[in-house]
């Protein structure tokens, strides 16, 4: 709950966004839908950047983002 007070209800609190920081009806949905237990090699192809230069290629690594949703809309999915 820390980490959600942290990135989520605080922040919101801060800069006066009375419509953010909460899973609420009437809230705007900006959301993460993390997987902490997903593990994978992170490849080269994986890479949305211009650069493809990364110290991670090749590293098995665990955790995963599955959605993000921003006013409510899915904006990325894996």
């Amino acid at each position: 709950m820390d980490m959600v007070r942290f990135m989520s209800y605080r922040p919101a609190e801060l800069l006066k966004l009375t419509t953010r920081g909460q899973i609420k009806e009437g809230y705007i949905a900006d959301l993460t839908v993390f997987n902490p237990n997903d593990e994978y090699t992170y490849t080269e192809d994986m890479i949305v950047s211009k650069s493809k230069n990364s110290p991670w290629i090749g590293k098995k690594l665990t955790g995963r983002v599955k959605y993000t949703v921003v006013g409510g809309r899915v904006v990325y999915s894996y």
